[in-house]
């Protein structure tokens, strides 16, 4: 069993710089909305359009839904200016995919999510995480 912050190669310490976000679709029946982007290579550009300040640390560590405790890593992302849209109720974040974890995107970790929040913060569910072997 394997630790997704051990094959990141981060310290544990260090997730206190980091909002965890489990993306999944906004549509009542349509979760796998983000799955979609992401296989269309535009999961950042929908990432980045939020309806509230949800991204306010310094990286983004982006879980996507894949299915029953299945969530596939898309990536950690700095995130560098956050801005309000003119009379919308919509934040638009500005984000950069760095390259902690580039190899691993794509790839699938086991967690059986219990709570409602999609923006959590990393030092507490961190240790939380196992890398998928099937």
């Amino acid at each position: 069993m394997k630790k997704l912050y051990s094959i990141l190669n981060i310290n544990r310490d260090d997730f206190s710089k980091y909002k965890i976000h489990f993306a999944y679709g906004s549509k009542p029946n349509d979760r796998l909305e983000p799955l979609r982007e992401f296989q269309r290579g535009k999961f950042k550009e929908w990432q980045e359009g939020q309806n509230c300040k949800n991204f306010e640390r310094e990286y983004i560590l982006s879980l996507i839904f894949y299915g029953k405790d299945k969530w596939l890593f898309a990536g950690i992302y700095s995130s560098k200016e956050c801005i309000k849209k003119p009379n919308e109720k919509r934040f638009e974040y500005d984000t950069e995919l760095i390259d902690i974890g580039k190899d691993f995107i794509g790839e699938i970790v086991n967690y059986h999510k219990s709570f409602r929040s999609a923006y959590v913060y990393g030092e507490k569910y961190i240790d939380d995480f196992i890398v998928s072997e099937d």
